[in-house]
């Protein structure tokens, strides 16, 4: 019976001296693990930092390229604009001057065609005057003449 408390203690401390052992390898092995870990996680955390200083680097730029995109055809809109608008005025300004030039012409057109028709008019009157006292002669004319018949009618 001792020996086989013996071999079993032989056993347990077998086991005990595997556990020590295993111990001191893990003890060993888990701070070069911690340490290789952090290393990796290091490299990682400066890896992303210079792709994300990559990256802002790289935005700012096509920041800066929308922003100059934007300032230009801003630029050009506004040119375009003014110019557009100085044209339309010009163009305004030469219709005022047309409308005002015909119609002064029509203006000018109506008072001679009214001075024409005051002329014509004046005329027609002269000659219906005219008519008139030719035909008032005309009258007394035929009067004076059945007068004279109607005289010699009763003379005869």
């Amino acid at each position: 019976r001792t020996q086989l408390i013996q071999n079993r203690l032989d056993h347990i401390e077998d086991k005990v001296q595997q556990l020590n052992n295993r111990l001191e390898e893990e003890s060993q092995r888990i701070p070069q693990d911690i340490a290789k870990r952090g290393d990796e996680l290091q490299e990682l955390v400066q890896s992303f930092q210079e792709e994300l200083m990559i990256e802002t680097k790289d935005r700012l730029h096509r920041e800066g390229r929308i922003v100059k995109q934007i300032t230009d055809a801003s630029t050009l809109l506004t040119e375009r604009l003014e110019q557009e608008t100085s044209q339309r005025d010009a163009v305004v300004t030469e219709l005022r001057q047309r409308i005002t030039r015909n119609e002064e012409g029509r203006k000018d057109a109506d008072l001679r065609f009214e001075t024409l028709i005051e002329k014509e008019l004046r005329a027609l009157k002269a000659d219906l005057e005219m008519e008139v006292m030719e035909r008032k002669m005309e009258d007394d004319d035929i009067v004076e003449a059945l007068n004279r018949y109607t005289d010699q009618l009763q003379s005869s």
